[in-house]
């Protein structure tokens, strides 16, 4: 009897080709469980490796560019790209500010000698996260394109997609997306009254 039980183990063993504690059951022995299904175990296809049917990308690190390279009047001047809309951006020591396009409820702005009117571009830096106007600034000085960031101090612009610009600055941020709109995330203040440079 124990030669004919060895026999009916080794054969079906060799019909799974995976060993004999694949078919254990839970509650029986491998030697009962193998003997129950002998009879009705046939040859299955290899079982797929999930990891092989899984396409992974990953997204290649930014390129740091010298802010040096869009330097203008103390600050650095750029062109963002997201999708097919443009826009412009400002970084320095004391933080960013970005184009783009505000919500129609978004508080008035005054900069001085101009009079209060919609805000077309959000502010982040060491007075907080606020909407402002784009004015003052001057023209770009060249294309942080898709791929590149751009640091100052603690401010920091990059694209985390071709859809999207995000400028962060200490815990708060904004994204600008290829629909032109502002998103900020973080605490958002009252705009303060400032004063347009002499130069403008």
């Amino acid at each position: 009897m124990e030669t004919r039980v060895a026999g009916a183990v080794a054969v079906a063993c060799v019909a799974v080709l995976t060993g004999c504690a694949a078919q254990d059951t839970p509650g029986t022995s491998s030697v009962g469980a193998l003997l129950t299904t002998a009879s009705v175990i046939t040859a299955e296809p290899p079982a797929q490796n999930p990891a092989s049917s899984t396409t992974t990308t990953s997204r290649a690190a930014d390129t740091p560019v010298d802010p040096k390279t869009f330097e203008r009047a103390g600050m650095s001047v750029f062109t963002y790209i997201v999708g097919s809309r443009t826009g412009t951006c400002a970084i320095s020591p004391h933080g960013a500010t970005c184009q783009g396009l505000t919500p129609p409820d978004a508080p008035m702005v005054t900069a001085v000698p101009l009079p209060p009117r919609q805000p077309d571009s959000v502010y982040i830096g060491e007075d907080s996260m606020h909407y402002t106007v784009f004015e003052g600034v001057g023209p770009s000085q060249g294309t942080l394109h898709p791929g590149e960031s751009i640091t100052v101090r603690e401010s920091r612009c990059r694209y985390p997609d071709g859809e999207t610009l995000q400028c962060t600055s200490g815990g708060d941020s904004f994204t600008v997306t290829s629909d032109g709109k502002i998103t900020p995330s973080g605490t958002l203040v009252d705009p303060p009254v400032w004063t347009l440079p002499d130069e403008y």
